[in-house]
């Protein structure tokens, strides 16, 4: 059967679960992230999906084969959204490697700047070499470090943002 990747906006059955299970198996072997994390994921997705609002928010998914193989998520509505700042949160792809998350990426830039954001930033646990050019080669730059504590222990993270020009 031949591989197709697509990409698809919106919410689909599944890419809830699916996006807490790329990211809690991701985790759980780069990080040793437990239970807690992924609990933490399905709060937060629920949230989001609770008061989704498509003319502000954006959610896409990468298909291959009708499977779940990646997502992206633009929070327009989150804690930065009075600042008029989206936040780019449960970006994945699994597996990596296929120029998909390029196209992700893109995409969820192109909604950011047709919606009108003034920035949108994005933080993140682990950034590879490979992820921080992708970030850079769409406009953010390091915006500094912070820690956070996830599952009971104190975590850096890496901030990025973006800003409108």
């Amino acid at each position: 059967m031949e591989s197709i990747l697509g990409l698809e906006s919106g919410w689909r059955p599944g890419l809830i679960g699916r996006i807490i299970e790329m990211h809690a198996r991701f985790f759980a072997r780069s990080c040793d992230f437990e239970q807690g994390f992924e609990a933490q994921l399905a709060r937060d997705l629920g949230a989001f999906f609770k008061s989704y609002d498509p003319e502000r928010d954006f959610v896409l998914a990468a298909l291959q084969d009708d499977r779940i193989s990646g997502s992206i998520v633009v929070d327009g509505q989150g804690a930065r959204a009075a600042d008029n700042q989206a936040e780019l949160r449960w970006f994945i792809v699994d597996p990596p490697g296929q120029g998909i998350g390029r196209r992700m990426l893109a995409a969820a830039i192109d909604h950011v700047d047709r919606v009108g954001f003034d920035s949108c930033r994005l933080s993140t646990f682990q950034n590879p070499e490979e992820a921080r050019r992708l970030y850079e080669e769409f406009g953010f730059t390091f915006a500094g470090e912070h820690e956070a504590e996830v599952c009971g222990v104190v975590r850096p993270m890496q901030d990025y943002l973006r800003t409108r020009s």
